[in-house]
């Protein structure tokens, strides 16, 4: 893939085009390579990346129901390692779901959810709180997590797979979105005896901690597999973590 575009023996009133054109077939070739084996959405109608928490939210909804979510006494989902609080902010704001973020960083708002409360004085951001996943987090928030409705993480890096054990563990609803292996971070990690360095099979590896998992890919560009089970896939045999 070349980084520039080639020298252009052309009238300046053409570059423009050409460049256009140039960037655009990078872009299909780029969208090309990052493929992931069993992705079926054509990559010329994948959303881009800023809207990716758009899509896993309305996903979300489509997979778990509006009104199942809504209707969970007091739940809320748990929007792990969720940033900026983009796909929590999604999921209260347009459907009036319940969420709380997990987030050891102070949350930052986006100008359109600062526009969005603006607009709506009955509006507030999702709960937030501020520390990382993991035990002394669930102990301290114990009542959160026993009444959480759906774990959630979107490319969430390093508590991807804390998320997948802490929602077996609790037999709770989750979805994930992989993204970052971080094998430095985890040597440990093995799956059939190799060492988990790659996508791929760090996916596997994350699968196999249950067999009824699930999967399947989201439109939007990079990292698009989810990972994901619903309350009637806590069947036996049990979870391994």
């Amino acid at each position: 893939m070349t980084s520039h575009p080639p020298l252009l023996d052309r009238h300046p009133d053409e570059y423009n085009d050409l460049r256009k054109e140039w960037l655009a077939k990078r872009l299909q070739l780029k969208q090309k390579v990052s493929a992931i084996q069993g992705d079926t959405h054509d990559p010329a109608e994948k959303k881009l990346k800023r809207a990716r928490a758009h899509v896993f939210c309305d996903w979300i909804v489509a997979t778990f129901g509006q009104k199942w979510l809504q209707q969970r006494g007091g739940g809320t989902v748990l929007d792990v390692a969720g940033g900026r609080g983009d796909l929590s902010f999604e999921l209260w704001a347009n459907h009036n779901i319940p969420c709380t973020l997990v987030e050891p960083r102070l949350r930052k708002p986006r100008k359109q959810h600062l526009k969005a409360l603006a607009a709506d004085p009955g509006l507030t951001l999702p709960r937030q709180i501020q520390a990382c996943l993991d035990a002394t987090t669930m102990v301290t928030h114990s009542s959160t997590f026993d009444l959480a409705t759906l774990v959630v993480g979107m490319h969430p890096d390093e508590a991807t797979e804390m998320i997948v054990d802490m929602a077996l563990r609790l037999q709770k609803p989750f979805a994930v979105v992989p993204c970052c292996v971080m094998s430095r971070l985890f040597p440990t990690r093995r799956f059939e005896h190799q060492v988990v360095t790659t996508y791929d099979v760090f996916v596997q590896y994350l699968r196999s901690k249950h067999p009824n998992m699930q999967t399947t890919f989201l439109p939007f560009g990079g990292k698009n597999q989810v990972l994901y089970m619903l309350p009637c896939h806590y069947e036996s045999p049990p979870p391994k973590i």
